[in-house]
């Protein structure tokens, strides 16, 4: 099956709604920073405060992170992307974010986002796995955002939770892996807002014991869930290209699928396609081992598989040239990251 091009999103198209998370962002500017000039928060950004309050206006990704960034250097506190986090959902943005706050529970919540979510959450967009013991929700990177990505993975995170909290007025034991460093002075702050959480792990990655998916929530209203989906259209944004690839990508790992394999899914050129990867700060090679090492990793400590198990399922001619890759794709071979 071919992926034609209206199936995805470029860094540079503008698809997004102007009312979301930019917008969520500079109120928290506004609330830290007292009355700082809108033109002056808004300098190099591209974006006009004007036209964000217009109904129709589309912005770009590319504008977003530039926003982002801004907003990073105007207020350098760690405790931003919590304060971003606890604001995005159920949220107000999207055609389908008041499915978030009717729903019954969090299997019907994640129902939501996998059908919506390139709507709910453009930039970061969540994989949600399950298998008879956990609940997996693992963000990815839609578009490229390179130094922002520590900044959102830490709000999308925080936000999921918070999100869950609120529907379900319960704390629950979610376990947090971020791949990258928390400096020693945010320790508590992150604790406080994700709970256990361990970092400098191989991949960003949330869990959840799997007997928490159905446990009703008390805010839940399935009557006005049914009313409102009758009236939604399909989503309406497209998921970002590097999300779209990782999905091809992560979905066909049985079959090693080569540039050359992925381009003409995508029916482009090689040549093509690496231009387009490239464009958003990636390459065909990172995207391929970042797949190949998320299933190795599950296989891995869920599954108890073995070198030569998960080396076959991910097709490597012989358990050595896997060891050398799983070294390459994390800093440590299979025997050292089970014992550390």
């Amino acid at each position: 099956m071919y992926i034609n091009r209206n199936q995805y999103q470029e860094r540079h198209h503008k698809c997004h709604p102007a009312q979301g998370q930019v917008l969520l962002l500079l109120d928290i500017l506004r609330l830290r920073l007292g009355e700082k000039p809108l033109d002056e928060i808004f300098s190099g950004t591209g974006l006009f405060y004007q036209d964000l309050l217009m109904p129709n206006t589309l912005i770009s990704a590319e504008q977003i992170f530039k926003f982002f960034k801004k907003a990073k250097r105007l207020y350098p506190q760690d405790d931003l992307p919590f304060l971003l986090g606890h604001r995005l959902w159920p949220g107000h943005y999207s055609q389908s974010a008041p499915l978030l706050s009717f729903s019954q529970n969090l299997a019907q919540v994640i129902d939501v986002f996998t059908r919506f979510g390139p709507e709910l959450s453009p930039l970061l967009q969540p994989r949600f796995f399950c298998d008879n013991d956990h609940l997996y929700v693992q963000w990815i990177d839609a578009y490229g955002m390179e130094d922002l990505t520590d900044f959102m993975i830490q709000a999308h995170m925080s936000g999921f939770i918070s999100c869950v909290r609120h529907l379900s007025q319960e704390h629950w034991p979610w376990q947090c892996y971020l791949s990258h460093k928390i400096k020693t002075p945010s320790h508590a702050n992150v604790s406080v807002n994700l709970g256990q959480f361990e970092d400098k792990r191989p991949i960003n990655v949330m869990r959840l014991p799997i007997a928490y998916m159905q446990q009703a929530f008390s805010s839940a209203s399935p009557s006005l869930f049914f009313a409102h989906e009758k009236h939604l259209t399909p989503c309406l944004t497209q998921p970002g290209i590097l999300f779209k690839i990782y999905d091809v990508l992560f979905n066909n790992i049985d079959k090693d699928l080569s540039l050359n394999d992925l381009a003409n899914k995508f029916a482009m050129s090689p040549a093509t396609l690496k231009r387009k990867i490239k464009q958003h700060n990636s390459h065909y090679k990172h995207l391929d081992d970042h797949a190949k090492l998320s299933i190795a990793l599950y296989l891995f400590k869920e599954k108890a598989w073995e070198n030569q198990q998960v080396a076959s399922y991910l097709q490597f001619k012989d358990t050595a040239n896997f060891r050398r890759a799983f070294k390459r794709w994390c800093g440590l071979t299979p025997s050292q990251w089970k014992q550390a």
